[in-house]
């Protein structure tokens, strides 16, 4: 196998981000959040974290959580002020009462707003302040009671473990005050 375009050592870099060894993003990608900002999931990319991008009509597209429990959105944010955190879940296996949010591996406390047509909204508010500093990827993590396959329930032939259907995650600050 001709390896004249694989760049040295690239095979190494890769393994180091996808340990969390090494930032998933270059420090040029880093941004602020100063407005509202809403993140796809085209770039998410973690194995056995996430499934393939599917299509979705109102939101254009969607990843299923899975077949882990846990699946990490890693986003190039710098947390550096507070934020309301919005996971729009267009679809899910779990039910709504067992999802957790966790921000750097620590917990948030979430809410379900507004029911969308076979979704919902998970709503939190992460305080800069209730964290230590970091230089690491900003990673929302959902965490589902179990992944289920629909050929289990009934619902289909996909034989896939799935959790929740991510559509994307909205960062904004909060106003002070």
């Amino acid at each position: 196998m001709p390896t004249q375009s694989v760049e040295p050592g690239s095979a190494v870099r890769l393994n180091r981000r996808n340990k969390g060894s090494d930032s998933r993003f270059a420090a040029s990608e880093m941004q602020r959040i100063e407005r509202k900002v809403a993140f796809n999931l085209d770039r998410q990319s973690m194995p056995f974290e996430w499934y393939g991008i599917e299509k979705h009509l109102r939101y254009k597209t969607f990843r299923w959580s899975g077949p882990s429990r846990r699946s990490t959105i890693d986003l190039p944010v710098r947390f550096e002020t507070d934020l309301l955190i919005r996971i729009i879940v267009v679809k899910s296996l779990a039910p709504p009462e067992t999802i957790r949010l966790l921000l750097l591996d620590k917990p948030l406390q979430s809410q379900i707003r507004k029911n969308l047509l076979g979704g919902f909204v998970i709503e939190a508010v992460a305080r800069v302040a209730d964290f230590p500093p970091s230089d690491r990827d900003f990673g929302i993590t959902i965490e589902v009671d179990a992944t289920r396959r629909p050929c289990d329930l009934g619902m289909s032939e996909d034989n896939r473990w799935l959790g929740v259907g991510v559509a994307r995650a909205d960062l904004e600050p909060l106003t002070k005050g």
